[in-house]
C-alpha cells in the first residue's frame, strides 16, 4: 500500500527540496503540498494522509496551530513538524505531534 504524504511550507525552495527528497525516498507514494495553513486544512479535508511534513511558520495559520484541527480530521495521520526553529519544540511535543525535524 502507497503512502500518502502531505508536504506544508510556505517557501516555495524548502516544499520543493522536500517534495524532490520524498519522491526520491518513496517512489511509490502519493506526495500532495500546500503553501499555507488553509491549503493544508483544505488538503487534509479532500484527502486521507498517512503523514504530514509541517512547517512551524505559514504565513496564514501558525503550524502549531494546525495540530489540533488535523488531529480532529484524521486522527491516524502522523505529523511531523520541519522548522529551523528550535524554540517551538518543546510546544510541538506538548500538542504531541510524531516528530520535530531541524
Amino acid at each position: 500500500m502507497a503512502l500518502t504524504i502531505g508536504v506544508a511550507d510556505d517557501e516555495r525552495p524548502a516544499r520543493s527540496e522536500m517534495l524532490h527528497q520524498l519522491e526520491e525516498l518513496v517512489p511509490e507514494g502519493k506526495v500532495w503540498e500546500a503553501d499555507s495553513g488553509a491549503e493544508v486544512l483544505k488538503l487534509a479535508a479532500e484527502e486521507k494522509l498517512d503523514i504530514i511534513f509541517l512547517d512551524i511558520n505559514l504565513g496564514d495559520i501558525q503550524g502549531t496551530n494546525l495540530v489540533k484541527a488535523l488531529k480532529s480530521m484524521q486522527p491516524n495521520m502522523k505529523i511531523i513538524f520541519v522548522t529551523a526553529y528550535s524554540e517551538y519544540a518543546a510546544e510541538a511535543f506538548e500538542l504531541e505531534v510524531d516528530d520535530y525535524i531541524m
